[in-house]
């Protein structure tokens, strides 16, 4: 797990309330079990299926989902839709922010903004 610098996604609408895509996510408070996060999502994995090398070759093909990180630790529970339309548990896993398999480095990609954005700045004055 990577902790990015910003969260890019939104600050409001938190819980998916559309059940779209044949998968879904959802981030539990591990203490309160509340949900706090959710998406539905497709998989490339799923598009490739329907093409004609699918019918001739197997492959696996990685996933990533993105969710706020959590200040706490979370259960991370994983979805998928069954023929019927129905919405199956596939696994679900425990993470917690502060153990080693969460990247928390201090990003230099912060300070590189910073000055970046300096830059922008003093070029738009130079061009005004």
């Amino acid at each position: 797990m990577i902790e990015e610098p910003f969260w890019g996604g939104s600050k409001v609408n938190l819980v998916d309330k559309f059940n779209y895509g044949k998968y879904r996510f959802e981030v539990y408070d591990e203490n309160s079990n509340t949900l706090i996060y959710s998406r539905g999502y497709a998989t490339l994995f799923s598009e490739w299926q329907t093409t004609e090398e699918a019918k001739q070759t197997f492959k696996t093909f990685s996933e990533t989902v993105i969710f706020p990180f959590p200040m706490k630790p979370v259960i991370v529970k994983f979805y998928g839709h069954n023929r019927k339309n129905e919405l199956l548990e596939k696994f679900e896993f425990r993470i917690d922010p502060k153990t080693i398999l969460s990247n928390r480095k201090e990003l230099l990609s912060m300070k590189i903004l910073k000055l970046f954005i300096q830059a922008i700045r003093q070029l738009k004055l130079i061009l005004s």
